[in-house]
C-alpha cells in the first residue's frame, strides 16, 4: 500500500506540475502581451544600500612576513667549545633560541630572548656543555613583533664533535 501512495503522489505532483506550466504558457503567449511582460519590472525597486554588509573596513597594508632567515652557525663545534648562531629579520623584532640536544633543550647561558638591531641582525653565543654528546643537534630561532600574534621559526643543524 505505501508503494501505491507514493507513486500516486508522484503522478499527482506531475499533473500539478504540468497545467501550471500550462497556464504559465498560455498567459504568456496572449497576443496583446510583449514577449517580456511577465518578467517582473526592476526598474521600480529601489536600490539596498546597506554599508554595515557591504562595506570592508580599511586597513593600512604592512609588512607582515618577519623574513627571518638564519646567517650563520659555528658548526663543526668541539666540546666545551663556544657556539654562536647569527640571524637577520626585521628591525625590533623578538627573538628566542632553543638548542636541542640529546639530553633536552639546553640552558646554558647566552640563549636568552634578544631584540633584533637596527638593521634586524640577531647572535647568541653560547658554551656547548664538556658532557654533550657528539652529533648533528637542531637549533630553532622563533622571531615575533610586538603586538602581533603572528611569528615564525627556521631551523638549522649543527655538529658537535
Amino acid at each position: 500500500m505505501g508503494c501505491f501512495k507514493s507513486t500516486l503522489v508522484r503522478k499527482l505532483a506531475c499533473i500539478v506540475s504540468i497545467l501550471v506550466l500550462s497556464s504559465f504558457a498560455l498567459s504568456c503567449s496572449s497576443a496583446d502581451e510583449s514577449p517580456q511582460s511577465w518578467a517582473p519590472n526592476l526598474d521600480n525597486i529601489e536600490s539596498q544600500n546597506d554599508s554595515s554588509v557591504n562595506e570592508v573596513p580599511s586597513q593600512p597594508v604592512t609588512n607582515t612576513s618577519l623574513d627571518l632567515s638564519i646567517t650563520g652557525v659555528t658548526s663543526p663545534v668541539s666540546k666545551g667549545a663556544y657556539a654562536t648562531l647569527t640571524a637577520k629579520t626585521q628591525p625590533g623584532a623578538l627573538c628566542n633560541i632553543t638548542v636541542y640536544y640529546k639530553s633536552g633543550p639546553s640552558s646554558a647561558s647566552g640563549l636568552d630572548s634578544k631584540v633584533a638591531d637596527s638593521t634586524g641582525n640577531v647572535s647568541w653565543t653560547w658554551k656547548v656543555g664538556t658532557n654533550t654528546t657528539p652529533g648533528s643537534w637542531r637549533i630553532v630561532v622563533t622571531a615575533s613583533l610586538s603586538g602581533k600574534t603572528e611569528s615564525e621559526s627556521k631551523s638549522v643543524y649543527f655538529t658537535v664533535r
